[in-house]
């Protein structure tokens, strides 16, 4: 990504990354380094997506060092001591990334996405924007935050999806989602 606006869209005013997790990251910083004005709504209490949580036995299933920001290798002190880092371990590097090109002044977090439209403008000649509705768990309040763009970085395993399958009802043992 170079630095600086991108030409043609000189009218974008703002936009809203969904999801403070690695994707997330990496959008908000590749659309401020390009000059957008850019806000982050994370559910979670923290950045990191699926790596905020930290289930026992949560590890990464690549060695660390093909699993990097391509402008953020790992720190020295945060380099893990197994080749296979903890989900801690990796939740620590993706934190200290958003530390490092200060992303968390974008990050709204606790912010539970609730619904998110497209309004019209009121003058036909202006683009749309859209609204996202959003709970702020840690005061219980609602607010609406307007963009011009949204990016959806929500991943693909945050809600659990237990398929249809013939005959789970007789299923003796327990089943759960990568998730869990």
């Amino acid at each position: 990504v170079k630095d600086g606006p991108i030409v043609g869209l000189e009218s974008i005013k703002r936009v809203l990354v969904v999801g403070a997790g690695v994707a997330g990251l990496q959008t908000a910083r590749a659309l401020l380094r390009s000059g957008f004005s850019v806000a982050v709504l994370e559910e979670g209490e923290d950045v990191g997506g699926v790596w905020l949580a930290n289930h026992e036995g949560y590890a990464l299933q690549v060695p660390w060092s093909v699993y990097t920001f391509p402008d953020f290798p790992y720190p020295k002190e945060l380099e893990p001591a197994n080749e296979y880092p903890t989900g801690k371990e990796v939740h620590n590097y993706v934190a200290a990334y958003a530390r490092k090109f200060d992303l968390y002044r974008h990050i709204r977090l606790n912010s539970k996405l609730i619904s998110l439209f497209q309004q019209q403008p009121a003058e036909g000649d202006k683009p749309p924007t859209w609204a996202a509705h959003y709970l702020d768990k840690d005061s219980g309040k609602q607010f609406v935050l307007t963009a011009n763009f949204v990016v959806l970085c929500t991943g693909l395993f945050s809600t659990p999806f237990i398929p249809t399958v013939q005959g789970l009802q007789r299923f003796q043992g327990r089943y759960l989602h990568s998730k869990e």
